[in-house]
């Protein structure tokens, strides 16, 4: 009975804590920055669950490449950046040259010009030369010859280097959070957290986009510019307050049995770990169940286990077993820390 009692006095008082923090109902939309699984996974660069699982995600300091180089009869006719893979660089349909009166001459002669395409200079040349417009449309070897470049060259670079810059796009991101973290020292406002499964769900007006298991990470700088995130030495916990928020039944009974759940996990030889789905697909089911009558745990319903992507939130509750990691303004309260891991140990000698 007094077990019950001061359970129930440590919960009260957890809460009390917590009614001034804020809600956030669709973590892509309202963290400080948010990556998906979808972001890394298979990425140059990217590896995970490494060190013997000591380090979550590892993503190397990668260098653009630069477009192989086209032949010097295409210079000047060349209309933008050849070294943007996401668009080909493209010939000007037209170009004016200053020739002399001989290469003029025999390019009317050969048809690849015309007469109302020469011109006199704006300023006398001494040599005698005129302007020339040529017509790209006159030089159909001259593309056929640009377009076997792109084909053979440009593109073939173009689809290595397209991933390679996501790559490059994505670690810049992750890159400016670590500097801001480390800038702010001891006082820093902003966390790394890892979530565990991702529930969806559009309620009318409202979109529930959320984690339901968080793992505070710390991130690293090694020597070559390689970026370590690793969990930090801080037990993980059960995230459902959308669901408290909206009022869901059952959604605080859910959570402490999933907290339950997840205080065994922690304590074994591997604990939790996003990359083995035997340490938290259970906690996962068990809230795909339990909170919506019709919600679905997404795994059962993908025809490709490979694909890492989120579903569209709609009407019924997803809960995905996918992972993001978010950068978020930390408003743990040490005092609210250390009453959760009394609270379950508590509940775990009940």
């Amino acid at each position: 009975m007094e077990r019950k009692y001061l359970l129930g006095a440590l919960e009260y008082t957890e809460k009390l804590l917590s009614l001034g923090e804020k809600t956030v109902l669709d973590i892509q939309a309202n963290s400080i920055a948010c990556f998906l699984e979808s972001d890394f996974v298979g990425k140059e660069g990217v590896s995970v669950n490494t060190d013997n699982g000591d380090v979550w995600l590892r993503m190397k300091r990668l260098r653009e490449t630069t477009a192989p180089k086209s032949h010097p009869m295409f210079d000047g006719w060349v209309s933008g950046a050849s070294n943007n893979p996401e668009k080909p660089p493209q010939l000007n349909s037209e170009r004016l040259v200053r020739l002399s009166k001989e290469e003029i001459s025999e390019l009317i002669a050969a048809d690849r010009l015309s007469g109302d395409d020469v011109m006199k200079p704006l300023k006398d040349d001494a040599t005698g030369k005129l302007d020339a417009l040529l017509r790209l449309s006159s030089f159909p070897e001259f593309e056929s010859s640009w377009q076997n470049y792109l084909s053979t060259h440009w593109n073939k670079w173009a689809e290595l280097e397209r991933p390679r810059r996501h790559s490059i796009a994505l670690y810049s991101k992750l890159y400016q959070l670590h500097q801001r973290i480390v800038s702010l020292g001891e006082d820093n406002p902003i966390e790394l957290v890892w979530g565990i499964g991702v529930a969806l769900w559009q309620r009318e007006t409202v979109r529930v986009c959320s984690h339901i298991i968080e793992q505070p990470v710390e991130s690293d700088l090694e020597v070559d510019g390689t970026i370590v995130l690793r969990p930090r030495a801080v037990s993980p916990s059960i995230n459902l307050k959308p669901f408290h928020a909206l009022e869901i039944e059952g959604s605080e009974a859910v959570h402490k049995e999933t907290s339950s759940i997840l205080a065994q996990v922690s304590e074994t030889e591997s604990g939790l770990t996003p990359f083995e789905p035997a340490t938290f697909h259970r906690i996962l089911q068990t809230c795909a169940s339990r909170l919506a009558a019709k919600g679905r745990f997404y795994p059962d319903d993908k025809k490709d286990p490979s694909d890492r992507t989120l579903p569209t939130a709609g009407p019924d509750l997803v809960i995905t077993d996918t992972w993001l990691i978010f950068a978020r303004t930390r408003t743990a309260d040490i005092r609210r820390d250390d009453l959760k891991r009394l609270i379950q140990k508590v509940e775990r000698e009940a």
